[in-house]
């Protein structure tokens, strides 16, 4: 009872989280838009030095991408038989499973929809990506805890 209580919690924070990340882009797009150049860089290299330009309207595929990875989350988490684990799954495990796997799509999501929109965001303001490497560092870090924990649900 009190695993589903916290899972039900963190989908919630998540959600809110995504939320926020989405709508106050999407409305700082629509409040500067005229503001915003018609040229925009669209890609970097490595050390952040900008490598290829678009029209302004590519700065929505971030958005949109975020927008969309978000609802897939959520889609995914009503099928956890179609889950790869990383052990067998059992009477006894699947419970602890899938309360870790549904936690580990509540932290990922955020983040996948961070560097979406920090990826537009770069575009508009020519960013550092040391931030976004950080993001994509402890995203990999997370997935590694969780598989660890689930090796342990034998």
């Amino acid at each position: 009872m009190r695993g589903n209580v916290i899972m039900r919690i963190s989908g919630i924070i998540s959600n809110i989280i995504c939320a926020i990340m989405v709508l106050g882009f999407a409305i700082y797009l629509i409040i500067n838009w005229r503001s915003i150049p018609d040229t925009i860089p669209t890609h970097f290299d490595f050390s952040g030095n900008v490598d290829s330009y678009g029209s302004k309207m590519s700065i929505l595929f971030g958005p949109g991408m975020a927008f969309f990875s978000w609802i897939i989350f959520n889609a995914v988490k009503f099928f956890p038989n179609t889950w790869n684990y990383p052990v067998k799954v059992t009477p006894q495990n699947k419970k602890a499973l899938y309360m870790l796997t549904l936690l580990m799509l509540d932290i990922t999501m955020p983040l996948v929809v961070f560097t979406c929109i920090f990826a537009s965001v770069s575009c508009v303001f020519t960013l550092s990506f040391v931030f976004l490497y950080v993001v994509l560092a402890a995203m990999l870090i997370e997935m590694f805890v969780f598989i660890g924990l689930m090796l342990k649900c034998k």
